[in-house]
Parts: C-alpha cells; structure tokens; sequence
C-alpha cells in the first residue's frame, strides 16, 4: 500500500501548523509545492509555524525541495541523503553573493 503525496497539500501552507505524514509509507518525491511552507506572508515567515514530519517513509525520493531544507521544523533536514550539505552550502554561497 504506497501513495504519494498529494500536490496541493502545500497549499494549505498559510493554514497547517503541523503537517505530519511520518510512518505513512510514502513514495515518489515531496511535492515541489512545499517550498510554500517557507514563503513570506507580510514580511512573517510561515516556517516560523510551520512543522513537517515526513520520516519514516523510505520509499520517498531524494533529494528534497531545497527551500524544505532551510524550514527550522522539517524533520529530515539533517537527513544528508534529503538534503545533501553541498547543495545547502550552494545555496548559502549564492545568498551570500547577492547580498541577502
């Protein structure tokens, strides 16, 4: 029994506090509409409410949305294979060359 994650599951960004989707047997990959849980809402990060659990669920594809892995609450973040550290240090070099 695997099923993947809904797309428009992201856009209940503004609403959910809490996504949890652990255990779940998910597969195929996080839907890119997640980076929604870390867009800016007159100048108030949503992520600053926001949690995402999508642990244990093996069968879910790497890596995950960039923006996913900057969200202070998403339980895979530290997960090297979800969020390769190269990729964040990337991101982190291009921030810091635009002056952000």
């Amino acid at each position: 029994f695997n099923h993947t994650i809904p797309y428009e599951l992201g856009r209940l960004a503004e609403t959910l506090e809490i996504l949890d989707l652990s255990k779940n047997n998910l597969n195929g990959s996080i839907p890119s509409s997640f980076a929604n849980f870390v867009a800016r809402d007159d100048a108030v990060s949503i992520s600053a409410r926001t949690q995402i659990y999508l642990s244990k669920n093996e069968n879910l594809l790497n890596p995950a949305p960039l923006t996913l892995c900057f969200l202070h609450d998403f339980d895979l973040a530290k997960d090297e294979r979800k969020c390769p550290p190269e990729r964040n240090a990337l991101k982190d070099f291009y921030d810091s060359a635009k002056g952000q």
